[in-house]
């Protein structure tokens, strides 16, 4: 190996190492949540040069192969912060080549896993499917079963998302399964959080609502606060669906309250937007534009791409409704521009409503 080699490699290596410190940092949430996005800013520039120069040599060397795949998976929560869909997707897949061209085959499954993820995020459930189902079937051929049931709930969520409710309980119900055969308590929370999210893509809001107190029992009993966050806000969701929006405020106002204590930007900025979902299916406008707003303000701040723009057209659906279109076409423009930027499925159907806008003026 040269001497020049021998450097970039180090170096590389190094910047994957920090990666991974940042993620596990920005994970911690509260106090140290901020130093971990600070510390990916900061290095940012120089993560990237190692990334590209690692990626470019696994194709020919084993070495350069396992630190890209360490690249990819080391920072992968930081990476749905920072990077949209679109670039996740195209940071994984020479990851996915250089797992199997070295026959890594946990890497792979779990490359496969985040493509799954990537791909849900950019709308597009079906293709997340068939990563799901090839994750899914190394997982199996290991033996994993604390992988399992995570695989069966990210599947069991896609079908939900393609109006596929049937198949989503019935995957959800196998999730519930496995966690139960393991005896994982955490698993067997977030198997009936799922599951209450597939009999609520089925119409059965009742049963959701039971689920999802279960799931929020379990993640109480664990002390878990940021899955206690996440059960209050899917229990919000179904009590919005079954037609109690103030009551879904309540417990959207809980997880918000959580997600600030954690220092979970991200949820602090779901949570807000989930309130300003409830308001404006009660009609108040005004009080859901308000926290619309104040989700876009934080989605800013924390660089989240993804929801940046679905924020934006938000604010302007809502700001049509309230008379003041010249307003709301300025928001629907600047998310069709990040949309577009993004190359993300969304584009069209803000791009349709621009349109519909001007044929009526």
């Amino acid at each position: 190996m040269s001497n020049l080699r021998e450097a970039r490699l180090r170096h590389s290596a190094y910047y994957a190492a920090l990666l991974r410190t940042a993620d596990r940092l920005y994970l911690r949430g509260g106090e140290v949540f901020e130093s971990g996005v600070r510390l990916l800013d900061l290095e940012w520039g120089n993560i990237q040069t190692g990334r590209e120069w690692v990626r470019t040599e696994a194709v020919k060397d084993y070495d350069a192969a396992k630190l890209y795949i360490n690249y990819i998976t080391a920072g992968s929560r930081l990476f749905d912060l920072r990077l949209p869909p679109i670039q996740r997707i195209h940071w994984l897949e020479p990851g996915l080549d250089a797992a199997r061209r070295i026959n890594d085959r946990a890497a792979e499954g779990a490359i496969l896993g985040d493509l799954g993820q990537a791909y849900t995020d950019m709308g597009e459930p079906r293709r997340a499917v068939e990563f799901y189902q090839q994750w899914l079937v190394i997982i199996r051929e290991r033996g994993d079963k604390n992988s399992e049931w995570k695989a069966l709930g990210r599947l069991g969520l896609a079908y939900a998302d393609m109006d596929e409710a049937q198949r989503a309980v019935e995957l959800c119900q196998q999730q519930l399964a496995v966690a139960k055969e393991i005896s994982d308590r955490r698993g067997q929370g977030q198997a009936l959080g799922s599951l209450g999210i597939a009999y609520a893509a089925s119409g059965d809001n009742s049963r959701a609502i039971e689920l999802q107190e279960q799931s929020l029992l379990i993640k109480r009993e664990l002390k878990d606060r940021h899955g206690e966050g996440i059960a209050l806000g899917n229990l919000g969701v179904a009590y919005d669906v079954a037609g109690e929006p103030y009551r879904a405020i309540e417990l959207y106002q809980q997880w918000l309250a959580i997600t600030r204590e954690l220092g979970d930007r991200r949820g602090e900025a779901q949570a807000l937007g989930n309130i300003g979902v409830a308001y404006e299916n009660v009609g108040e406008l005004h009080q859901a534009i308000k926290f619309y707003e104040q989700a876009l303000a934080v989605f800013r701040e924390t660089g989240d791409l993804r929801n940046e723009p679905t924020a934006l057209f938000f604010i302007s659906l809502a700001l049509d409704k309230i008379c003041d279109r010249p307003k709301a076409v300025i928001y629907a423009e600047e998310a069709l521009k990040i949309y577009e930027r993004l190359e993300h499925p969304s584009a069209a159907k803000v791009r349709k409503q621009l349109d519909n806008w001007r044929e009526q003026n």
